[in-house]
This record gives C-alpha cells, sequence and structure tokens, in this order.
C-alpha cells in the first residue's frame, strides 16, 4: 500500500490480500496431508472400517480448523492497529481544543480495545466451538472410502 492509501483502502487490503495469503500459507501441502491421513489410519487402533476412517478425518480436520486461529488474530491485530491509526488521525482535528482532543482520543481507544477483546475472545470461541464437533455425516463431508492406504517408508528410518 503506499502512504497516500486511504484508511478505508487499508483496511479493505488486510482483508482481501494479506488475510487470504496468510490462510493460504498456512495449508497443509497436499502431499503432507495425504501422508498424514495414511499415518492416523494405520495408528488408530481398534478402529474399523467407517469408523477408523471418522476418527481419521476428525483429527486431520482438527489440525486444519487450528490453522485458522493465528491468521485470524492477525488480521484483527492489523485491524486494530489501522483503526487506532484513523482515531489518532482524526483527533488531530481537534488540536486547538487539546482537553477535548485527548478526552476523544482516550475514550475512542478505549473503546476500540474493549472491542478487540471482544473480538478475540470470539474467534478464539468461534474456532474451539468448530474443533468441538465434526460432523462427518454432513453431505458435504467427502468421506474416506475412497482413500488408498499408500505405504510410505516409517520416519526416522
Amino acid at each position: 500500500m503506499t502512504d497516500e492509501s486511504s484508511d478505508g483502502q487499508i483496511l479493505n487490503h488486510i482483508f482481501q490480500n494479506l488475510f487470504p495469503s496468510e490462510l493460504k500459507s498456512a495449508e497443509i501441502p497436499e502431499n503432507e496431508l495425504n501422508r498424514e491421513i495414511n499415518l492416523i489410519i494405520r495408528c488408530i487402533e481398534g478402529g474399523i472400517g467407517n469408523l477408523r476412517n471418522e476418527k481419521s478425518f476428525e483429527i486431520i480436520a482438527k489440525k486444519q480448523i487450528r490453522l485458522l486461529k493465528e491468521p485470524s488474530l492477525h488480521c484483527l491485530q492489523l485491524c486494530i492497529a489501522q483503526l487506532s491509526t484513523v482515531i489518532r488521525q482524526c483527533a488531530q482535528a481537534l488540536n486547538g481544543y487539546e482537553s477535548m482532543k485527548e478526552e476523544t482520543e482516550k475514550i475512542l481507544l478505549s473503546t476500540l480495545q474493549e472491542r478487540e477483546i471482544l473480538c478475540k475472545t470470539n474467534i478464539i470461541l468461534f474456532i474451539d466451538a468448530e474443533l468441538a464437533y465434526i460432523n462427518s455425516n454432513h453431505e458435504d463431508f467427502i468421506g474416506f472410502e475412497s482413500v488408498q492406504v499408500i505405504d510410505y517408508p516409517a520416519p526416522y528410518s
């Protein structure tokens, strides 16, 4: 972004470019994901058939969901930093009225901080709720019936 970008453009850039880019960089490469699926299927004790496949799906899905937390919290942090800058810039309009400027800035920044805590809590609660329940019976679930177990060499051998 340039120095002349508007604050709205900067916030848009955070949501439209930086956040998706961070999500993409947090993805597990497909070959590594397939390897993990195969390893988990082998490691699950006592599971047979679909029960074993559902458990392996749940482990992998939860790992993927956990990867959303850091980029989401970082996006929030970037937005809060930008909004703090906006508040400080707007407060400059009150330069001739120092006590009013200080009080306005103080109130707005404390409100922003309260909302940051609320947003952070909600992001964490949302991700925790998603981790708590994986519905492998949902129609969008692709299932692992077609997964082929490939014999990869054991790590550290």
